[in-house]
């Protein structure tokens, strides 16, 4: 009888002390950012100012009733440049100025860090580019303009290069030849837009 009570007695006092451990709960919560609204991107190109001029633009090939006068592609490049981005320490009371390479024929200073990049700003409108075809079309005595066909296409940079300044070839061909630009600097692609088709001039009717 006892031996019972001080069992119970021993067991009322362990269970006294044990501690209770409180499981966190999981919580969930769900946020929504909205990027954008619903929309739509319309690109298209208003023939209306040509029709009215009398000059036909049309995606097919027309059966009869043209001369046809030349095949036409003309790629509009945007505006190119290169950024130099330099890193120097001043070295007194100049500082020095890399950004002109022919500065320095014996190489570009040791304390003097380059950065050359491409950059392509401002793209033709598809419909400007549409109306600079037109004068060259009807420079070549056409009224119409088939198969016409507007694609997206690249061009390696160097060709960037052919209508720039001599003092610009110059700076690019130095930090070349010193390499200072990667050897690919030439080769990376940029946008053009392509338009192309058959220039033809409508015969009347028989």
């Amino acid at each position: 009888m006892k031996i019972g009570c001080w069992c119970a007695i021993i067991a009322l006092l362990v269970g006294g002390c044990a501690t209770t451990v409180q499981r966190p709960e999981w919580k969930r919560e769900k946020v929504e950012m909205k990027v954008a609204e619903e929309s739509m991107d319309l690109y298209s190109v208003d023939f209306r100012p040509f029709v009215e001029r009398g000059f036909l633009i049309s995606p097919w090939r027309l059966e009869t009733g043209y001369d046809l006068l030349a095949s036409v592609r003309a790629e509009f490049h945007p505006s190119t440049s290169f950024v130099v981005t330099s890193t120097f320490r001043d070295s007194g009371a100049v500082k020095i100025n890399p950004y002109v390479a022919e500065l320095y024929p014996e190489g570009t200073p040791s304390d003097t860090l380059l950065l050359v990049e491409w950059f392509h700003g401002k793209q033709w409108r598809l419909q400007d580019a549409m109306e600079s075809l037109y004068h060259q079309c009807v420079d070549l005595g056409a009224d119409g303009l088939i198969e016409f066909q507007v694609t997206n296409a690249t061009a390696p940079s160097s060709q960037a290069i052919l209508s720039a300044e001599p003092g610009v070839v110059e700076f690019i061909h130095n930090t070349l030849k010193k390499g200072i630009l990667r050897k690919d600097f030439l080769a990376e692609p940029y946008p053009i837009l392509v338009i192309s088709g058959y220039a033809i001039r409508r015969t009347p009717a028989r």
